[in-house]
């Protein structure tokens, strides 16, 4: 196994060995080889970024650059990272003793979702009894009922308690959750992997391979306590996914959900069963109930339900439903009591069964609706899939909530309401569905037709930013992923066309540098017999590529295009994107005339967008910054950034800004450079642009290094060391690591 990165900062330790004791460094690669039981050209290989294949080699390297180097923690815990040792945490705190625990993140990251429930009814055994369970060395807690029992409940609240309670709780920097609930069967390995980057924030790692992406995962999972939840476990197929949480690394956990036993689990798993609640629990379940529903004041002996709440045997959803029941059935709890125990035996059946003959038709159609909605579903969305009207809608989603048919999500009074379905009310409604002729096709066409609507309304936002911030709402990017699974399915070439078109603009800035979408949209095209949005698809892929300098992808699309060009007339914005897309490629490559050519043969056929216009030359102006021509550079950026501005374009304003600042610091302009960084930051924290943010935070580094403020610059390039590394940038991690190693040695 090879890696850069652990090369050179092996280099920094060995060098600064040296310097501290007066030696060269071939000497002092031979004392490390003879301490570690190998020759010195043993050393000389892992300088080159052979990875040792003993965690003892690097424990041997990393106290020897430590104590006699007096290297810093920050280098011991990139170093440990780099040589994939698997404890980082321990090493440091054996070598650092004075520094007995690692500070929490200033940010807790975490997707959890909003709880279903207004006020937590603590069961206290269940509750203790998951507490233990992650105080153990194994890597899976096992939480095993019947369904409705509250295991999704329960996990979700000491979830919360882990991140941010006080006392006895197990403390995590992070909670990752994932639900097969609404996707059954569709949850892999390769998606828990993505949601752990994208939760954690590093989204750039969601376009590795398979296995630089397992990898790079676990080492977040050694880094962080990271506590991962797979709920509604029984339905997921990929047996890799429990052969993975078997062997999670320390010291992340895991708590799995599910409603049987599972063989896979039967190592490195404390198992809870749960049962139904005790009676302190239930009655102040049922208190809170009668309180929601209105009924309190009807019914002053509680002890009266006691026959119906046992017949439910402590399940507090089949409670729950069994009061929204009595609400609206206008019987006598005597009656309803006996109806029940009656079914007992198939007791969700039998409560599904009645609540449904209660519905309205207007009800069953927002049931049936929230059905296409596996991620939540807002009350505007719903509405529209559904075909209800405002006032008759209002009533139903009172109704429903009532009987505990949907769930409710609301972080604040501030916040739109998300609704969901239970699984047991979801495979009810399936059921159901099918009764209806032709509801499901009138309302999947509703549905992708909503989807289609709210993408077109984001569209290429350049000069709209905030336009994004309609796919942000919790669980809306996954919805939509969903329409476009489905379209896919059925052959509905043109809306996933559309959509994907529609949606590139939020995955580029928002960092999600996944190229599904792309690729996705090119595959349609090219079975749908569209030459020109197959190759608008591939050109924007290509951009983005090369701008992660990713030659490698790159280069195996660049026949597909060639091929597409030659044998179709493609269209002239077309042509100036993959000119320009070309271009970005041949900088990367460091072929700094032949991009410079393409983009002038771009300015130079006229008729260019404005912004199609300023992004060529902004890009002409970096090519002729990296050789070296900074006085036309800047020129040429100056002349930018005023077109940028009366466009209104921010993220161009700050791209510009950057580069001039960069500009500055070469030329020791250290106001003007700060100035610029100053201005660049401010936009780019507003517009959430995490690239921009990591390349500031570099660009201070070196402006405070000049200044000879080399603690600050620590600070700022621990902040754009970590961007970097969210985005996958490998290219700017090199360069930024090894400037921080620069300043730690001596």
């Amino acid at each position: 196994m090879e890696s850069e990165i652990f090369g050179r900062l092996l280099k920094a330790g060995i060098n600064s060995i040296a310097t501290c004791e007066g030696k060269t460094a071939p000497n002092i690669e031979d004392e490390l080889g003879a301490a570690i039981g190998v020759t010195g050209h043993s050393i000389q290989r892992y300088k080159v970024g052979h990875i040792p294949p003993d965690v003892k080699t690097l424990e041997i390297i990393a106290e020897a650059a430590v104590k006699r180097g007096f290297l810093n923690q920050d280098w011991l815990q990139r170093f440990l990272h780099a040589g994939r040792y698997p404890y980082p945490d321990k090493l440091s705190r054996k070598l650092f003793p004075q520094i007995s625990e690692r500070p929490r993140p200033d940010r807790v990251y975490h997707n959890l979702p909003t709880p279903t429930y207004g006020k937590f009814v603590m069961r206290e055994k269940p509750f203790n009894d998951l507490v233990i369970g992650l105080q153990q060395r194994v890597a899976i807690v096992l939480v095993v009922s019947l369904g409705g029992m509250g295991k999704t409940c329960i996990t979700r609240e000491i979830a919360q308690q882990c991140l941010y309670g006080e006392g006895e709780y197990p403390k995590f920097d992070a909670v990752v959750w994932i639900s097969d609930k609404g996707r059954e069967g569709t949850t892999t390995l390769n998606l828990l992997l993505d949601e752990i980057c994208r939760t954690l924030d590093y989204p750039g790692f969601t376009s590795f391979q398979f296995d630089d992406k397992k990898l790079e995962v676990e080492n977040l999972l050694r880094r962080q306590r990271v506590l991962l939840v797979v709920d509604n476990f029984e339905t997921i197929t990929d047996s890799a996914l429990a052969q993975w949480l078997i062997r999670l690394p320390e010291p992340s956990k895991a708590v799995v959900t599910s409603r049987e036993y599972m063989r896979a689990f039967r190592n490195c798993t404390y198992v809870i069963e749960l049962h139904g609640m005790e009676d302190d629990e239930i009655r102040e379940l049922v208190a809170n109930r009668l309180k929601m529903l209105g009924l309190e004041k009807y019914l002053a002996d509680v002890s009266k339900l006691d026959p119906l709440i046992q017949i439910c045997g402590g399940n507090p959803m089949a409670i729950e439903i069994a009061l929204g029941y009595i609400k609206y059935e206008h019987k006598t709890i005597h009656e309803i009591t006996d109806e029940v125990y009656e079914a007992r035996g198939e007791l969700f059946e039998y409560l599904f069964a009645r609540c449904w003959q209660l519905l309205s038709h207007e009800d069953r159609s927002v049931l049936f609706a929230m059905q296409l909605f596996p991620f939540g579903a807002y009350p505007d969305a719903i509405l529209a899939v559904s075909g209800s009207k405002g006032f008759s809608f209002d009533n139903s989603i009172t109704h429903l909530t009532e009987l505990s048919l949907i769930d409710i999500n609301q972080d604040d009074l501030l916040s739109k309401p998300q609704y969901s379905l239970h699984s047991l009310v979801k495979a009810f409604v399936n059921s159901k569905i099918k009764e209806v002729a032709g509801f499901e096709l009138e309302a999947r066409e509703r549905w992708i037709k909503w989807y289609s609507d709210l993408a077109s309304r984001i569209g290429f936002c350049w000069n709209d930013i905030d336009r994004l911030n309609l796919l942000d709402p919790k669980g809306e990017r996954e919805n939509i992923e969903a329409v476009l699974d489905w379209a896919l399915e059925n052959k509905r070439y043109e809306e996933i066309i559309q959509i994907t078109r529609d949606i590139r603009y939020y995955y580029y800035v928002r960092g999600i540098w996944s190229t599904s979408i792309n690729i996705l949209r090119a595959e349609v095209a090219r079975k749908a017999n569209n030459a020109d949005v197959e190759f608008e698809a591939l050109v924007y892929h290509i951009n983005i590529a090369s701008k992660q300098n990713n030659i490698q992808d790159v280069e195996k699309y660049l026949p597909r295009l060639m091929e597409l060009a030659e044998n179709n007339e493609m269209s002239a914005d077309n042509l100036v994107d993959f000119r320009h897309a070309s271009a970005l490629y041949y900088l990367a490559r460091q072929e700094y005339d032949t991009a410079l050519q393409l983009w002038k043969e771009n300015l130079s056929r006229g008729n260019l967008s404005p912004h199609a216009s300023n992004a060529n030359r902004r890009w002409m102006a970096v090519c002729l910054q990296e050789k070296g021509q900074l006085n036309e550079a800047a020129k040429l950026f100056d002349e930018v950034l005023t077109d940028a501005q009366k466009q209104d374009f921010v993220r161009g304003v700050v791209s510009v800004e950057t580069h001039l600042a960069s500009i500055a610091l070469d030329q020791f302009d250290l106001d003007g450079a700060e100035k610029r960084l100053s201005h660049a930051l401010h936009h780019a924290k507003e517009i959430k642009d995490k690239r921009a943010i990591a390349e500031l935070n570099h660009l201070y580094a070196r402006f405070y290094i000049k200044k000879q403020d080399i603690y600050t610059a620590k600070e700022a390039l621990e902040i754009a060391i970590d961007g970097f590394e969210r985005l996958g940038l490998q290219n700017k991690l090199i360069e930024v690591r090894e400037m921080m190693a620069s300043l730690s040695s001596p």
